[in-house]
């Protein structure tokens, strides 16, 4: 069952936290084992969830250019996307759980694909503080059909 309310998002956004960080990972959302996600493959398996996404497998940039025509510009709050990176090329992606935080899977790279490995390098979906990365973008609210609550 998807979600019913921008909240249920939410919740389930938060109930991935600590999953280990994997290249790659997340991006067939019918697997409900979570053995490890990227940025992009998190964000997959939300917008999956709410219903307010592109369908198939997506990039960070592949999910800025979708929302740009499909969301509100520098709208921040709970449910805006973060991007990080250039308008060339973004690299990075976050669920923002208000103004200032997000959840996103970080710390890894194209080397961390094992679960071992991210735990040595502490990548997983994680929250941090929006601006902490020297690469902030903008924020895109997409546009859900769900109520707030």
């Amino acid at each position: 069952m998807g979600a019913q309310t921008l909240n249920d998002v939410y919740d389930y956004a938060l109930s991935l936290y600590a999953t280990p960080y994997q290249w790659g990972g997340g991006h067939d959302v019918a697997l409900d084992v979570n053995y490890g996600l990227d940025c992009s493959g998190y964000v997959r398996k939300l917008v999956a969830y709410a219903g307010c996404g592109p369908a198939g497998d997506h990039t960070a940039d592949d999910f800025y250019h979708y929302y740009l025509g499909n969301g509100y510009l520098n709208t921040p709050g709970m449910g805006a996307m973060a991007f990080f990176g250039t308008t060339d090329r973004v690299h990075h992606i976050g669920f923002c759980i208000d103004s200032k935080i997000m959840l996103s899977a970080a710390g890894g790279g194209s080397h961390v694909n094992t679960a071992i490995v991210a735990s040595r390098a502490n990548a997983m979906v994680k929250i941090e503080p929006i601006d902490m990365r020297h690469d902030f973008l903008c924020v895109i609210m997409p546009l859900y059909q769900l109520p707030l609550t």
